[in-house]
C-alpha cells in the first residue's frame, strides 16, 4: 500500500503514453526558492522513475518532495496529497547514513516531516519514485561545523527540548562563574547535562564533546538531593542527571564545580504567536503575548505573507505543535474586527492568514478559545453611537436631547455631532432616531 499510488502513476504514464511524472524538491536547500509550493526545484530523470538533484547545500538544509506544483505560494492544500516526506520530522542525514537507502513516507502522509542535511557540502540526492526511497551521496569533503563556546547551556529533555546538539537552555550569569536557569519537566522524569557550546546541527556530538560535562556517573538522581551542592563531572564527559517532573531553578558554580537544584512554583502560563505575519517561523523565538486578565495581546504591523498560529509553548516544533491553537483547515482567512474561534490543534499544516496589511492589535483568549485582530487605532466608530457602547439606541437620542437642553456638553460626547456640522441639534437627534427606527 505504501508505494501503490506512486506505482499507479508510473503505470498510467507507461500504458497511456502520458508524460512521465515530475518530482520536485521543496525546502531551503541547494539553489531553490525555499518553501514555495508554486516554485519548487525540479529534479532530473532519464526514465521517469529515478530522479536526481546535485547542488551545494548549506548546514541545516531542510527539504521534502512533491510530484505536483502548487497554484500559488500558499497552495499547500493543492499539493498535500502529492507530497512525500521523511519518516519523522528533522530526519537527520549525515555520515551515519550517507549512500544508504532511506525509506520515505507514502504520498500525503505526515507531510510536515522534513529531511535535514546537517553539514555544509555538495550533495547528490537520488529519489526513487516507485520505491519511495532516497539516497544522499556527498560529492565533497564535509565541512566540520565551527563550535564556539559562548556561555553555558542545559541540554536534555527539559523545557520541551530533545537530546540534540543544537538545542539547549542558555543559563544566565553576572560573573561567568555562577550560572542559573529555570527548567520545567513535563514528563515523569527527565535527563540533562551541561555544555559550553552548541552546534548548528542536531547531531554533532563529536564537535561539542570537549565542552560537555554533567554528573560523576550516568543518570545521577537529583530528586532526593534538592538544595544540596552536587559535585559535577569533568569536562569532556557525558554522564547525565535525572530529575522528576516539576519546576526547578538550577545553579552551577564553575569554580566550585557544583550544581544545586531547588524546586520552584509553577510559572504563569505564557502564550505566543508565531508565523510569517510576526516575522518568522522560528520555534525558539515566537512573539510573547502580554497578559491582560483572560486575554493575551500584542501589537504588530502585518505586511505581505501574513500567516500565523498561537501556541502555549516554544523551543521546538514538537513542543509548539503539542500546544498549538489553530484552525482545522490550512490558511483560514481572518477578517479584522471579527471574533474568530480557534481550537487546540496538532495539525502542523493549519494556520491563519491575515488578509489585510496594516498595524493591528491581536487579542487571544485561550479560555474562550477565541481571538480578534483589530486596527491598532481601534475599531471604526459606529455612527450614532453617542455613548460609545457599540450600539445605537434610545439612550443615544436621550444624550443629544440632554445636550440641547443644556444638561450636558458636546465636549463630553463628541459623537453626538452625527451630521458633522460641529453642533448637537435637532438634525443629529433625527439622524439617531432614524437609525433606531430603521
Amino acid at each position: 500500500m505504501k508505494k501503490f499510488f506512486a506505482s499507479m502513476c508510473l503505470a498510467a504514464a507507461s500504458i497511456f503514453g502520458m508524460q512521465a511524472a515530475n518530482v520536485y524538491i521543496l525546502g531551503n536547500c541547494g539553489a531553490g526558492t525555499g518553501w514555495d509550493p508554486a516554485n519548487p526545484m525540479e529534479m532530473q530523470t532519464t526514465d521517469g522513475n529515478v530522479f536526481t538533484y546535485t547542488a551545494d547545500f548549506e548546514a541545516s538544509s531542510y527539504f521534502s518532495f512533491t510530484t505536483q506544483k502548487g497554484a500559488s505560494s500558499s497552495d499547500w492544500d493543492g499539493i498535500h496529497d502529492y507530497r512525500i516526506a521523511a519518516p519523522w520530522n528533522n530526519y537527520a542525514i549525515n555520515a551515519t547514513n550517507f549512500d544508504q537507502e532511506i525509506a520515505c513516507n507514502e504520498m500525503g502522509i505526515d507531510t510536515d516531516n522534513a529531511f535535514l542535511i546537517e553539514s555544509e557540502g555538495n550533495y547528490t540526492l537520488t529519489f526513487n519514485l516507485e520505491e519511495l526511497t532516497l539516497v544522499v551521496h556527498p560529492n565533497s569533503d564535509i565541512k566540520p561545523e565551527e563550535i564556539v563556546p559562548d556561555g553555558l547551556y542545559i541540554m536534555g529533555t527539559v523545557n520541551g527540548q530533545a537530546w540534540n546538539t543544537n538545542e539547549g537552555t542558555k543559563m544566565t550569569t553576572a560573573d561567568n562563574v555562577v550560572y542559573t536557569a529555570e527548567i520545567a519537566i513535563a514528563d515523569s522524569a527527565a535527563n540533562f547535562s551541561f555544555t559550553k557550546a552548541l552546534s548548528k546541527v542536531a547531531s554533532n556530538w563529536a564537535g561539542i564533546a570537549p565542552y560537555r560535562f554533567g554528573a560523576i556517573y550516568n543518570q545521577y538522581s537529583v530528586t532526593e538531593e534538592l538544595g544540596t551542592a552536587i559535585a559535577l563531572g569533568d569536562e569532556g564527559t557525558d554522564y547525565s542527571f535525572e530529575l522528576a517532573q516539576g519546576y526547578y531553578k538550577v545553579t552551577v558554580d564553575l569554580n566550585a564545580r557544583t550544581m544545586t537544584v531547588v524546586s520552584t512554583e509553577e510559572p504563569a502560563q505564557k502564550y505566543y504567536v508565531i508565523g510569517s505575519a510576526f516575522g518568522n517561523w522560528d520555534p525558539k523565538n515566537p512573539v510573547e503575548l502580554v497578559q491582560d486578565g483572560d486575554n493575551y495581546t500584542c501589537e504588530f504591523e502585518f505586511t505581505g505573507d501574513n500567516y500565523f498560529v498561537f501556541t502555549g509553548a516554544k523551543g521546538s516544533w514538537d513542543a509548539i505543535n503539542a500546544f498549538r491553537f489553530g484552525p482545522l483547515e490550512a490558511n483560514e482567512d481572518v477578517t479584522a474586527g471579527v471574533e474568530t474561534a480557534t481550537q487546540l490543534s496538532t495539525n502542523g499544516d493549519a494556520s491563519y492568514k491575515m488578509v489585510c496589511d496594516g498595524k493591528y492589535v491581536v487579542t487571544f483568549n485561550p479560555t474562550a478559545l477565541t481571538f480578534k485582530v483589530e486596527a491598532a487605532d481601534g475599531p471604526e466608530p459606529v455612527k450614532g453611537d453617542v455613548n460609545g457602547d457599540g450600539t445605537v439606541d434610545i439612550s443615544d437620542a436621550n444624550i443629544i436631547i440632554n445636550i440641547m437642553l443644556g444638561g450636558a456638553s458636546i465636549s463630553d460626547y463628541p459623537a453626538a455631532d452625527v451630521t458633522g456640522d460641529g453642533t448637537a441639534d435637532i438634525s443629529d437627534l433625527n439622524a439617531v432616531l432614524n437609525i433606531v427606527l430603521n
